[in-house]
């Protein structure tokens, strides 16, 4: 017989937000970035083309005006769409972003909390991929060496 060898569980999320409100805060400070740069480039451009007359051609008749009012739509148009766009990637790199940052720093404080609690056997788990694992290492190493009683120090941190 060949026992099957349980391969080890990866550490899932728990939490799709790990702290709202500054998440949201984030983002929305970001949306606004971008939202006052779209504002910024439309002004721009029409204060650029306002001295300039534009030619065109409407229901078969030439018209001639401002190139700041002929073009006024477009411009307006195009910085709606490109910074919808934007925003939308944005949001999803910065909650993407977060959870590779903010997340390790969140099991810290959750690690650390059960530690001063007197939990001294408890391990710092971070998940791979995941920022600060030299930092998840370093924690281990100096809560087993400054308590004996820990035990031995193991190898690597759970993954």
């Amino acid at each position: 017989m060949n026992p099957r060898k349980k391969k080890p569980t990866a550490i899932k999320r728990k939490q799709r937000f790990i702290n709202p409100g500054f998440q949201a805060r984030f983002i929305v400070t970001f949306c606004l970035i971008l939202i006052l740069g779209g504002g910024i480039t439309i002004a721009l451009t029409l204060f650029n083309t306002q001295d300039t007359l534009t030619s065109s051609f409407t229901n078969s008749k030439l018209v001639i005006q401002n190139t700041s009012l002929a073009i006024m739509p477009s411009v307006i148009y195009t910085t709606l769409i490109t910074t919808a766009l934007i925003g939308l990637v944005v949001i999803l790199v910065t909650l993407l972003v977060f959870h590779k940052i903010v997340g390790p720093i969140f099991r810290f404080e959750k690690d650390i909390e059960r530690v001063t609690r007197g939990d001294l056997k408890s391990r710092i788990t971070i998940r791979k991929g995941d920022q600060f694992q030299e930092l998840a290492m370093s924690w281990q190493k100096k809560r087993i060496c400054r308590n004996p009683v820990v035990g031995i120090m193991p190898d690597r941190l759970i993954f």
